[in-house]
């Protein structure tokens, strides 16, 4: 931001003459305001708080020196300098006991001459200015962490007609940490800077505060006359981010929509921080808060676990189109429903699950090849469908050295098949052999008949229905192919030494435990 002087001088030309000097400095400083007098310079000084105030000593009306002496009871940080074309010991003495910055004269002055003098004084200046600036960072922490329905006490809280009020929300977007590592260092960004850097015509920002670790705000005032205000908006973004490199770092920026009312700033950023958590996925690095889809429903856990579970069963049917269709399916549903540590959760459930397959299995645990964290889903959803590309590719190619083509087409067309009322001529008719041939490949290869192999796949498949919740045993069965409800329970208990009923307890108990844990 450029360094501001107000000139206070009854006579044009000189006005004229220091305007053309300032121009030649170093520092090329802005004049936002003149006045011809004491009295009407008062006012004005005190609301623009300009840097400098360079004041002709001897005016009509108010002078230089009872004009300084009443800003100074307003603001006594104020810097003032008086010009004048006399040397007189008395105006420089009362100068100093009032409390002016310094005494200049008016013959004396050259672009040499104001340049020293601005950059002797601009050091305090910007002291002064950071030192407010924190105070205005704490007061506007405050205020958008106040819970509050009406007008806060703020510094420039007031409404005023046409003015229209904007948040900006500046945060890293959030990372999907598989593995629990000590936060990197972020350097702290200087909020002092960032409020000063903003130059788009139109909107100003009147505060910049970190508010907790990398999380920054920015509140700006626009003019609802000044055209479209989210344009602007936009265009300072994307100047911030591009000056402090902010997309580069890993942030990115909500835009709120402008408001009339100062007083409902703090509402929309608990809005922003409660929709934080759903920017790892799909966000631009700049987004407008009306191109956030609303994350409305995000509390269905049983949902996910019967989703989860839906998953893990597709992925024992050993169908890698399946399996890869499925998990599109539910990517695009955790993306709409669950913030990034549910996500997380949900990932690392994954990961889990296949890791156990791949022990299982007997396969090399190195297919599964996952970093330690990820910036973004795409690149994380990739390397699980390129892991589970290397296990099936893994798997087939084992189970073409140890069965028989036969085999595997009678084992692919009872997992896609089960459900149904299958019998052993349409799996022999699958594998494309006769019904004996079949029978004696499942013996010789399998070491058991096509008959058990089918109903312990479904039992299998029973178990993983009766551990979700909202499953009956009536249910259950029917959805895994078995004829009754009585053939069912018997066969149950035949294989696994307990009925369908007391598996379902004996899981809720597990459940029940894991969640005291």
């Amino acid at each position: 931001m450029a360094l501001t002087i107000y000139i206070v001088d009854d006579e044009p030309m000189a006005v004229q003459y220091l305007k053309m000097l300032l121009e030649g400095t170093s520092q090329r400083p802005e004049v936002i305001g003149t006045a011809p007098n004491g009295v009407k310079a008062i006012e004005e000084i005190v609301r623009l708080q300009p840097d400098f105030v360079f004041a002709d000593i001897s005016m009509p009306v108010m002078d230089g020196l009872k004009m300084s002496e009443e800003v100074l009871k307003q603001n006594p940080a104020q810097k003032i300098f008086i010009l004048t074309a006399y040397r007189d010991f008395d105006y420089a003495k009362k100068s100093v006991n009032i409390g002016v910055t310094d005494y200049l004269l008016k013959n004396e002055l050259s672009e040499t001459v104001l340049d020293n003098l601005i950059c002797k004084h601009m050091a305090e200046i910007e002291l002064e200015k950071r030192r407010q600036h924190t105070l205005m960072e704490t007061n506007m922490r405050n205020f958008l962490l106040s819970d509050v329905n009406t007008d806060a006490d703020f510094e420039f809280y007031q409404d005023k007609p046409l003015q229209r009020y904007v948040l900006f929300f500046i945060l890293p977007r959030p990372e999907i940490i598989l593995e629990h590592r000590e936060d990197r260092y972020r350097e702290r960004l200087d909020c002092y800077q960032i409020e000063n850097s903003v130059a788009v015509q139109g909107i100003v920002c009147r505060a910049f505060a970190q508010m907790f670790a990398d999380e920054y705000c920015g509140i700006f005032f626009a003019q609802e006359n000044a055209g479209n205000v989210e344009v602007k908006c936009r265009k300072a973004a994307e100047d911030i981010m591009q000056k402090f490199g902010l997309e580069q770092s890993g942030y990115c920026c909500l835009i709120s929509s402008p408001v009339s009312r100062f007083a409902g700033l703090p509402q929309t950023y608990r809005r922003f921080r409660k929709i934080s958590g759903f920017l790892y996925s799909g966000t631009k690095a700049i987004c407008l808060e009306r191109e956030i889809i609303s994350k409305e429903d995000i509390g269905e856990r049983v949902s996910h676990d019967l989703w989860m579970n839906e998953w893990k069963s597709v992925l024992e049917k050993e169908n890698a189109k399946e399996t890869d269709a499925f998990l599109d399916t539910y990517f695009e549903k955790m993306h709409a429903e669950l913030d990034v540590w549910e996500y997380t959760e949900r990932i690392r459930e994954i990961c889990s699950y296949i890791r156990r397959m791949l022990q299982n299995k007997k396969i090399n645990a190195e297919i599964l090849r996952m970093n330690p964290s990820y910036k973004n889903v795409e690149s994380l959803e990739k390397d699980i469908r390129d892991s589970l590309k290397r296990y099936f590719e893994e798997l087939y190619e084992r189970r073409e050295k140890l069965y028989s083509r036969y085999i595997i087409l009678a084992q692919e067309y009872i997992h896609n098949n089960f459900k149904n009322a299958i019998s052993i001529l349409d799996v022999a008719e699958a594998a494309g052999i006769s019904e004996g041939h079949l029978r004696r490949c499942f013996k010789k290869e399998l070491d058991t008949s096509v008959l058990n192999y089918l109903t312990d796949y479904r039992l299998k498949q029973a178990k993983i229905l009766l551990k979700k919740d909202g499953e009956s045993i009536d249910s259950v069965w029917k959805k895994t192919g078995f004829m009754s409800a009585q053939y069912f329970s018997s066969v149950f208990r035949k294989k696994e030494g307990m009925t369908p009923s007391d598996y379902m307890k004996s899981t809720d108990m597990e459940k029940a435990g894991q969640q005291n844990e």
